[in-house]
């Protein structure tokens, strides 16, 4: 099966589905379990409070490493047709995944230039977690039926 390196544009894409989406998750938590209060400058704010805090952990926990370490994908990569890869071909574990995403919070300061500019001048286009973890992104290659569904319209 021959792999090619996915676009730095798609994986960009990829990543705002996800963050997105874990967004509105992240939101739906706020909403349903914390605590609004009034700042002495009329500002409102909503906090979770106490042990409730560890809730946006495991949501990114089983949404980023959990799920990505099951197939290489996220929902974003699935519905980019992405897919992580170990470099040396052995299978891609929780430990990677975990690799990759604990480097997350470097990769994307500065608003994902630091992981931007790592991945570009990086010759298999890998985040400093990729680097680590020793994994590339890749397109996930269309099986023959799936071709023949597109070229269908199906």
């Amino acid at each position: 099966m021959e792999m090619t390196l996915s676009k730095i544009s798609k994986r960009v894409i990829a990543s705002f589905v996800d963050y997105f989406l874990f967004a509105l998750a992240y939101a739906f938590v706020l909403l349903s379990f914390g605590h609004e209060e009034t700042m002495d400058n009329g500002q409102r704010t909503i906090e979770l409070e106490g042990w409730l805090n560890i809730i946006p952990v495991i949501l990114w926990i089983v949404t980023f490493p959990v799920m990505e370490s099951f197939e290489g994908k996220t929902l974003g990569k699935k519905i980019m047709k992405l897919q992580v890869v170990k470099i040396n071909g052995t299978a891609y574990s929780l430990l990677d995944s975990s690799k990759r995403r604990l480097c997350d919070w470097i990769d994307f300061s500065f608003l994902g230039l630091v992981g931007f500019l790592i991945a570009s001048n990086s010759s298999l286009r890998q985040r400093l977690g990729d680097l680590w973890a020793g994994t590339v992104i890749v397109d996930v290659p269309l099986l023959s039926n799936e071709s023949d569904d597109q070229a269908t319209g199906l």
